[in-house]
C-alpha cells in the first residue's frame, strides 16, 4: 500500500515532536552531531538554523508528513560546499526513507537542476545498498565537526541514467 508523503515546512510543526524525535535512542545512534540535551531552546536554535538556509542556500529541510502524520524531516541542506541528502525519521517510518530519497533527488536534479548531491553517513549506517543502487559512489571518509562519516557523491547524470531507464 503506497503511504502519501508530503512535505511542508519545520516550523508548522510542534517544536515537541522534534525534540521526541531528536530524543529517541534509535534515532541519536544515527546523530553523531546532535547535541545533548535537545531541549527547547536548542530545538528553536536548530529550527532558525534550518530555516536560514533557504535563504542562503535556496533549499533546506522540511517536514515529512505521512498519511497525515508526522514522520521526520528531510531535505538538502549545504554541507562540506554541496548539497547534502538528510533525512531523519522516526523509526515507526523508516521504512519510507527510500521513496524520500527518491523523491528529494528528483527535485534536487530537476527543479534545483543540481550537478550532484551527497549523503554524510556515519559509521552507525551499515546498510548502503539503496545508496548504490540510487548511484552513489564513496568517496571515503571525511572528518566533519569532529565526528567520521562516509562520504558518498551521486552526479546528476549517473543518477538518471540508473534510475530514469
Amino acid at each position: 500500500m503506497t503511504k502519501a508523503i508530503r512535505y511542508q515546512p519545520l516550523s508548522s510543526i510542534p517544536l515537541s515532536f522534534y525534540i521526541e524525535l531528536h530524543g529517541n535512542p534509535q534515532v541519536l545512534r544515527h546523530l553523531p552531531l546532535a547535541p545533548g540535551g535537545f531541549d527547547e531552546l536548542a530545538c528553536q536554535r536548530w529550527l532558525a538554523a534550518k530555516e536560514q538556509l533557504w535563504v542562503s542556500a535556496g533549499y533546506a529541510p522540511q517536514a515529512v508528513i505521512v498519511d497525515g502524520e508526522f514522520a521526520g524531516w528531510a531535505g538538502l541542506q549545504p554541507e562540506l560546499g554541496e548539497a547534502a541528502l538528510a533525512i531523519v525519521l522516526t523509526p515507526k517510518h523508516w521504512g519510507i526513507g527510500l521513496a524520500v530519497a527518491r523523491q528529494l533527488l528528483d527535485r534536487a536534479f530537476t527543479a534545483l537542476k543540481l550537478s550532484s548531491v551527497c549523503v554524510l553517513l556515519p559509521p552507525s549506517r551499515t546498510r548502503v545498498g539503496a545508496l548504490q543502487r540510487f548511484g552513489f559512489e564513496l568517496l571515503g571518509d571525511v572528518d566533519y565537526d569532529g565526528s567520521v562519516f562516509k562520504h558518498y557523491r551521486l552526479a546528476r547524470q549517473r543518477y538518471f541514467q540508473l534510475n530514469n531507464s
